[in-house]
């Protein structure tokens, strides 16, 4: 039996209105609504936004991310930062620089970089 062009039509766009249904949907009640979260803002900056905690000793810190990032990327040229975190007072950088990936560390107060591998 060959189904006629009109009657797949109809299947699809019914498909399609079900489907944005089921995505648009509300959460069900006592049940959050998850969204997905914000890809990174700086190019070559993985997405992991800092907690309450982190987000205070990011405001303490002297070197910004920002700039850690920049510094890192200026100390090891032709390379990109992979992930970034701050931790005992230094950003701790993953890099790839054409495949070969390491740990760059660039202390918060001061500056100051230096390959961790």
């Amino acid at each position: 039996m060959v189904s006629s062009p009109m009657k797949i039509s109809a299947g699809f766009s019914t498909l399609c209105a079900l489907l944005a249904c089921l995505t648009l949907a509300p959460a069900s009640e006592g049940q959050a609504a998850e969204f997905p979260r914000p890809q990174a803002l700086m190019p070559g900056v993985a997405a992991n936004a800092p907690s309450a905690d982190e987000a205070e000793a990011e405001a303490q810190a002297r070197v910004s991310r920002r700039e850690a990032s920049d510094r890192a990327r200026e100390a090891f040229p032709n390379s990109r930062v992979l992930n970034i975190r701050l931790e005992n007072g230094q950003w701790i950088l993953r890099m790839d620089q054409g495949g070969n990936v390491f740990n760059v560390l660039v202390d918060a107060n001061t500056g100051r970089v230096r390959r961790a591998d």
